[in-house]
């Protein structure tokens, strides 16, 4: 089955501005969660010392801060049966009373207590910044490079930007998404997060590439077809590599997700969004500006 996906170019763009649209509003009106890797604070990390009647967790620990007054903090569970509580600045009477206050309802160790500074989560967030700007960087000049046989009718510097952005596209929506549950779940950026998006541009960029890689084949083979056509070609050539590729990941991330620790439910939710957003602006998305810029010739 061949399908003319230029057909309908206009209405895969427009969707995907509009995702973009509303994905922008949901990081402005609802704000982005930040951990203390990046906004500076305090993290304790406690241990149960023994099995206990009223067993502790997640939640009731939870219930227990906030009766103690302590407002803004997050609360991980790990593999080794400890918990970290990573907030605000904790001097040593806050700290203090907060394991005293636990030790009440619980037989808890301190296994660690580590601030971090404003210093160092302003380096990190230059970092994490300075990471992401140099990937897209060295991806235009490559695409640019890889692509400068093709001169019409969308030049080699224009597949540069439009693969730009289409990754911006993959990371927006990801953040809005985020941004959005984070009314209703305990969601907060860390360097984990950070990773799961770096991943994201990855896999999304070798995704965008095989397909107008494939273009380029085509345009240089078989000059006797509109650009339409030849674009139409090469993705219904990619189409279930791409759509297989994606979905095998997909699930493999998905049982990541399911069946892994508390600690990676969040990580594997951000790849699972961003991998789905991904294939989409890649058939879709990006193979649409490219066939509107052709058009125009």
């Amino acid at each position: 089955m061949f399908i003319n996906f230029s057909r309908y170019s206009k209405i895969f763009v427009n969707i995907s501005f509009v995702l973009m649209a509303l994905s922008i509003f949901s990081i402005l009106f609802f704000g982005l969660n930040f951990g203390i890797e990046f906004t500076g604070g305090s993290s304790l990390e406690i241990k149960p010392i023994k099995l206990q009647e009223n067993q502790i967790s997640k939640d009731n620990l939870q219930k227990t801060l906030e009766e103690l007054g302590l407002k803004e903090f997050y609360i991980n569970e790990t593999n080794n049966g400890t918990f970290i509580i990573k907030t605000k600045f904790l001097d040593q009477q806050e700290y203090q009373d907060i394991l005293n206050y636990i030790n009440k309802k619980w037989q808890v160790q301190e296994v660690s207590l580590d601030n971090i500074g404003p210093v160092i989560s302003e380096e990190l967030k230059q970092k994490s910044v300075i990471a992401i700007v140099v990937s897209l960087v060295a991806m235009f000049i490559y695409i640019a490079m890889a692509f400068r046989q093709l001169k019409y009718p969308v030049p080699s510097f224009k597949y540069s930007l439009i693969t730009i952005l289409t990754l911006i596209h993959d990371i927006i929506i990801p953040l809005g998404f985020l941004a959005f549950i984070s009314q209703h779940q305990d969601v907060q950026i860390t360097i984990p997060i950070i990773t799961a998006f770096l991943i994201i541009l990855g896999y999304c960029i070798n995704d965008t590439i095989i397909i107008f890689d494939r273009v380029r084949e085509n345009l240089l083979k078989e000059g006797n077809l509109s650009f339409s056509n030849t674009l139409d070609k090469a993705l219904n050539q990619v189409l279930l590599r791409s759509l297989t590729t994606s979905l095998t990941t997909i699930a493999a991330v998905a049982s990541l997700y399911v069946f892994g620790p508390e600690s990676l439910k969040l990580f594997s939710l951000v790849l699972i969004v961003g991998i789905s957003v991904g294939t989409y602006s890649s058939i879709f998305f990006a193979a649409s500006l490219v066939n509107l810029l052709g058009k125009n010739k």
